[in-house]
């Protein structure tokens, strides 16, 4: 007597409640034809189990042997000056606001509103 083994599909919900990835992800990454295998028999994909598990088994990421050496040794002093920082905003002095656009130029309609 030969006995059946019942495959189990699961459904990109189903399957974002068993494994730490949303069904948004496997939606995009099943569009770039990444992704763990899936089949589509109707409108919906289906995942099995093992699947799921051989696709995050192959994407192991082995640490470096050897540690990181920092970009600066640590007894040579930071640079002095701006150099790679944010500029402070530029404040207009009467008014203390930040400006957010160039101020306008001394012959511009903005200034002489009354020339009509």
């Amino acid at each position: 007597m030969e006995q059946s083994v019942a495959i189990t599909y699961l459904t990109r919900t189903q399957v974002a409640e068993h494994y730490p990835i949303s069904p948004h992800t496997l939606a995009k990454l099943a569009s770039t034809g990444k992704g763990p295998r899936y089949y589509k028999p109707t409108d919906k994909c289906l995942y099995r189990p093992e699947d799921i598990e051989a696709w995050i088994e192959a994407s192991v990421v082995l640490p470096k042997a050897e540690p990181l050496t920092p970009a600066r040794p640590i007894d040579q002093p930071r640079p002095i000056g701006n150099r790679g920082r944010a500029r402070p905003p530029v404040v207009h002095k009467p008014s203390g606001r930040r400006l957010k656009s160039l101020p306008p130029t001394p012959d511009s309609w903005l200034l002489h509103k009354d020339r009509d």
